[in-house]
């Protein structure tokens, strides 16, 4: 899932997103011949995280 499908799917901005990958929102590289590779996203390990972050501030 590219970064404007995880923003749709989420109901945020892109620009959100980028911030949550600022703060180690998980992604992995597409390798591309563009500055290294193009992020995606995997849902489980999105959710995952977003879960984590919800514990962690209660």
């Amino acid at each position: 899932m590219d970064r404007a499908e995880l923003a749709q799917h989420l109901k945020i901005s892109t620009k959100k997103v980028d911030e949550l990958v600022k703060c180690g929102l998980p992604y992995f590289l597409v390798q591309n011949n563009r500055r290294g590779g193009i992020k995606r996203f995997r849902l489980l390990d999105v959710h995952a995280w977003l879960d984590r972050q919800t514990e962690l501030a209660k």
